[in-house]
């Protein structure tokens, strides 16, 4: 899905953000080690109550690491 706001939420705030490219891609680039939150909002969508288990609640990142966090994304309506 294109354009839907990825946001990086840390202690209840947005550390960072960003939007998903035209086929739905996005990347973060040099996020420090810590404990994160990520959220992914686009209108007329919401995330599915199901299918993001591995997503939802808090994520530790630690230094050096890649992560890939996809998104199961309904429409609203």
């Amino acid at each position: 899905l294109a354009d839907v706001n990825i946001s990086l939420m840390q202690n209840g705030e947005v550390y960072t953000s960003t939007h998903t490219d035209a086929t739905g891609h996005y990347q973060m680039i040099g996020i420090p080690a810590g404990i994160y939150t990520i959220i992914a909002e686009a209108d007329g969508y919401m995330m599915n109550s199901t299918g993001n288990d591995s997503n939802m609640g808090n994520m530790q990142m630690t230094a050096q690491d890649e992560m890939t966090v996809d998104f199961d994304m309904v429409s609203a309506n």
